[in-house]
Order: structure tokens, then C-alpha cells, then sequence
């Protein structure tokens, strides 16, 4: 294939009226692209087929619409297919991408936050495919560089505050710079002779009295390069890549479950939240949080330990992934009985120097820490230690978490055990509105809508949302989840996006995270 024929297309606006083309994320090329990348990520089953995400987004790119997602997705591809060679050309064409469409390239430039994801996306995959970069080909490599720098100067220009400094890429290629010999001089063609000076004295046999030894010319003892690491972001994307590694070779060694903590929470600080707990931090999708729980459920646990190490450095804050990944470790059996300790001993600091973060939530509303991580987190403190015991409705939650998706019938009953027993109706309120979420989990979207349509009623009934705004928020998050997956045929939906989103802000819940349902 005739790449770089292929890139000048993607550089040519689809039409003369329409050059960014059309919105492509209802096509169904772009789903499934989508769905391929998704498994990077553990959600689906098998690794990603990056032959067609490469495929189809160079067609979707040339034929449909210029949209920045469907750049990084076939950057990243390139440089998974054709290693370095790949990555060079594609950064080169992905800085012309901007550089050509960036006023009107999809998404809006309203949505300046998903680009920024995009840009952040791509960085965090090229950085680890950390073997293309280790070849012998000194030009390569510096052309990288060069390609490199010139996109993060794009980047630079068209962001305010820059998604990424590109620092483990160049740290990368730098390091491996670093253990090749530079290229000799050339010698010149005829090199003249050195002419002794005239004047010069002779050198008498033996020095006289007078004549003090020559001064030995001082030489700069050899020294070792310093690493250069611009911030904290280079930092963890040289030892991240490494603790990787180290699991993939020994996953019984402790080691490479301290190094991936110590990386990941470098410089971590508590995020801004609004009322209700709700913070700006992207929530990992649904169908990741329900694969977790199913590979939990069907004791995949050597595949739940490895997804929950893959997954850190991306969400360090999901505390989740702590709980997870010690209980994977707890059932692996004797082999694996140093790993346990050091997961519950960095649950158990972050938990104390962060404690606010067992009450914040990601921009949909879910939880940092759902009521079994906090249950974990409290049993893992020490003597006298403990934390506030888990809410009604995380209680809830917990006991449907264990019973797992798997077990839907005997999870209804139990619900429906548990809402009736519940001791108020503000509780059986809440109760529901976790079973709707529980729905959602097990792929029943039409379930779910029908009890949020029952709670939206009574929340009007009752007057809910001027007594009781914070247990009404996440109702409207869940219609914002559930109603971008169902069919656009389904009765009312674009008028209950609105309305969901309009309520949703008076109960000042973030807003910044686009719900995939924009106008066409």
C-alpha cells in the first residue's frame, strides 16, 4: 500500500461545501472501529484487529469526515503495524491534519476537551508500544524526533493548556539515541601538514634549576548523562513502560506492583468536585467497570490482575481497580502470596493521604470507590483505623455486585427484597435508582429506562429536586447514559435528552463530559 498516497487523501476536504464532511460517529465503520480499539482496553473479547482500525479509518477519513478520534485511532495503528517507520509518518500527517482542519474538524471546537482526550489518548498508546523504539537506525530515529517536536508544537499552538508533553515518547527515543555511536566526520579530502613554528626553542637535555615542570593539562573525568525528565509526566512514562514489562516477565515479583503504583500516583492531587461529590475526571466507560465485575464474578483471575495493572496508570484514581487487583492476587494461590500485602499496603496509603477520595465521583457520577472497595479499604487500615461506614445505596449496590450480572434473576429477588425492607422511602428511592444502574451494567437498557421513568415521576410527584437535589442527579446521569444506546425510532428520545440534561444542571452535577447524543 502506497501510504503516503493514502495520508495526502486523508489531508483533502471531503467535498467543496463540506471539506470536514459529516459527523461519522453514527456510521457503523466508525462503531466498529470503536469496538476494536474498545479491547485494548479489556472490553470485548480478543486483542484489537489494528489492521482494520487502520483501514477503516483511513477510509472513514477520506470518505466521510475529518474527526480527530479517527486520526489518533490510525496514528496509533501505524505505529502498532509498521513500528517506528509508521509512528514517523504518522505523526508527520497528523500534524497536517491540524494544521488543515482545525476550526472545523470534528468534534466541534466547542468540544475542545474531547480533542484534548484524543491527543492524551493517542500519547499514552504510542508510549506503549516502548519496542519500536528500540532499533539501530540512528537517521530513523532522529526523523522521529524531528516529527515528533513539530506535532507537539502544533499541539502547543492550538491548545491553551496543552493535553501532553509528549515526554515519555521523547524520553524513548532519546534513550535509545543515547546507546548508538554518533556518526564519525569525514575525513577532508587532503589535510595539510602542521607547519613547527620557526621560533620555537629546543628542548635542552636537562632542565636548569630555574625551569619549572610543565603543568599537566587537566582532563574532565568522564561522566554520566543525567536523565533529563521535564516533569512528573516523563518520569511515569519511562517507569510505567518498565513495570509493565517486569509484570508481564515475573508477575509473582512484587516489584513491578510497587513500580506501577509509585508511577502511576506521582504527583496526585485531590480533584476539584461540586456539590454531590461529582468531579471533572473522565469515568472509565460502563462496559469496562462490567467487564471487571464479570471477570470477577467468573473467577478470570489471572485476567482481572492483569487488566487491573493495564488499566492503573489511565485511571489512577478508580480505587476500584486497588480492590480488584488484591483480590485477583488473594486467589491465585500460594504462588502468588507476595503480591496481596503490597497491593493492601497502597490501598492503604493512598486511602490516608487522600481520604476525600472515597467520597468523589467521575464526571457520570459513578464512584471512585464503590461500598466493596471501601468495605476492603476499611479492613485493610490498621488497629483503630477504619473510615466511614458505606451508604444505604452503596450497601445495596455491593450486595447486587456480588451476586454479579451473571446472576441477574437471583439479584432482582434480592432487590426486591432489600426495597421493600428498606426503613424509608428515601431509601427505597435510592435503592432503585442503583438497581437502574445495575441494569445498565447487565446490558438491560429498556429495564433500566423504565424504572428511571418511574423514579422521574416521582420526583415530580414529590417535588424531589427542591428537598432532595442530590439523590435526583443521578437519575438524570443514568437517562444520559441509557438514552444515547437506544434506537433513535425509540418514542421522545431526543426530547428526553433535553430535558435530562437541563435537569441534570440544576442540580449542579458537571456537565463538561459529552454524553455521544449531539444534534445531527
Amino acid at each position: 500500500m502506497d501510504y503516503k498516497n493514502y495520508l495526502e487523501a486523508i489531508l483533502k476536504p471531503i467535498s467543496s461545501d463540506k471539506p470536514c464532511g459529516e459527523d461519522p460517529k453514527y456510521e457503523t465503520l466508525y462503531e466498529g472501529i470503536r469496538a476494536e480499539v474498545a479491547k485494548a482496553s479489556g472490553i470485548g473479547h480478543g486483542a484489537p484487529d489494528w489492521e482494520k482500525v487502520e483501514k477503516d479509518s483511513m477510509q472513514l477519513l477520506t470518505e466521510t469526515a475529518k474527526e480527530i478520534n479517527l486520526m489518533a485511532y490510525l496514528v496509533t495503528a501505524m505505529s502498532i503495524n509498521h513500528n517506528l517507520d509508521g509512528m514517523v509518518l504518522g505523526f508527520q500527517y497528523f500534524r497536517s491534519f491540524l494544521d488543515n482542519f482545525w476550526p472545523n474538524m470534528f468534534p466541534p471546537l466547542k468540544k475542545k476537551k474531547i480533542r484534548a482526550r484524543a491527543i492524551s489518548w493517542l500519547n499514552d498508546r504510542v508510549t506503549e508500544q516502548s519496542s519500536i523504539f528500540k532499533v539501530k537506525d540512528r537517521p530513523l530515529l532522529e526523523e522521529a524526533l524531528e516529527a515528533l517536536n513539530n506535532l507537539k508544537g502544533s499541539v502547543y499552538d492550538y491548545f491553551e493548556d496543552p493535553p501532553s508533553k509528549f515526554s515519555g515518547i521523547r524520553n524513548a527515543i532519546e534513550d535509545q539515541l543515547a546507546t548508538l555511536p554518533k556518526d564519525e566526520p569525514k575525513p577532508s579530502v587532503e589535510e595539510k601538514p602542521v607547519e613547527k613554528k620557526k621560533d620555537a626553542p629546543k628542548a635542552t637535555t636537562e632542565p636548569s634549576s630555574s625551569q619549572k615542570p610543565a603543568a599537566v593539562q587537566s582532563v574532565a573525568a568522564p561522566t554520566m548523562k543525567p536523565v533529563d525528565f521535564e516533569d512528573l509526566s516523563s518520569l511515569k512514562g519511562s517507569l510505567i513502560p518498565l513495570a509493565h514489562e517486569l509484570f508481564k516477565t515475573d508477575p509473582l515479583n512484587p516489584i513491578s506492583y510497587t513500580l506501577n503504583r509509585e508511577a502511576s500516583w506521582l504527583g496526585l492531587k485531590t480533584p476539584k468536585s461540586q456539590s454531590g461529590g461529582t468531579t471533572f475526571v473522565p469515568a472509565p466507560v460502563p462496559e469496562l467497570q462490567t467487564s471487571l465485575k464479570t471477570m470477577q464474578s467468573k473467577a478470570n483471575w489471572e485476567e482481572l490482575l492483569t487488566r487491573c495493572e493495564a488499566l492503573l496508570p489511565r485511571w489512577p484514581l478508580w480505587l476500584d481497580l486497588q480492590f480488584y487487583a488484591y483480590t485477583a492476587a488473594n486467589n491465585l494461590g500460594p504462588d502468588y502470596q507476595q503480591v496481596p500485602p503490597v497491593i493492601a499496603y497502597f490501598g492503604k496509603r493512598i486511602s490516608n493521604a487522600f481520604p476525600a477520595l472515597l467520597k468523589l465521583k467521575f464526571d457520570d457520577g459513578s464512584a471512585f470507590a464503590n461500598a466493596l472497595t471501601k468495605k476492603w479499604l476499611n479492613e485493610i487500615q490498621s488497629e483503630g483505623g477504619g473510615g466511614a461506614a458505606p451508604a444505604p445505596e452503596e450497601e445495596f449496590a455491593a450486595a447486587l455486585a456480588e451476586k454479579g450480572v451473571d446472576q441477574l434473576d437471583e439479584c432482582l429477588q434480592l432487590a426486591d427484597k432489600m426495597i421493600h425492607e428498606a426503613p424509608s422511602r428515601r431509601i427505597q428511592f435510592m435503592y432503585r435508582t442503583e438497581l437502574a444502574r445495575f441494569y445498565l451494567e447487565a446490558g438491560q437498557k429498556l429495564w433500566c429506562l423504565a424504572i428511571l421513568k418511574a423514579q422521574k415521576e416521582e420526583i415530580d410527584r414529590c417535588d424531589l429536586e427542591n428537598w432532595e437535589p442530590a439523590i435526583c442527579g443521578p437519575v438524570w446521569s443514568l437517562f444520559l447514559q441509557v438514552l444515547p444506546e437506544l434506537q433513535d425510532d425509540t418514542p421522545g428520545l431526543r426530547s428526553m435528552v433535553e430535558e435530562a440534561r437541563m435537569r441534570l444542571s440544576r442540580t449542579r452535577i458537571d456537565l463538561s463530559v459529552d454524553h455521544q447524543l449531539g444534534s445531527r
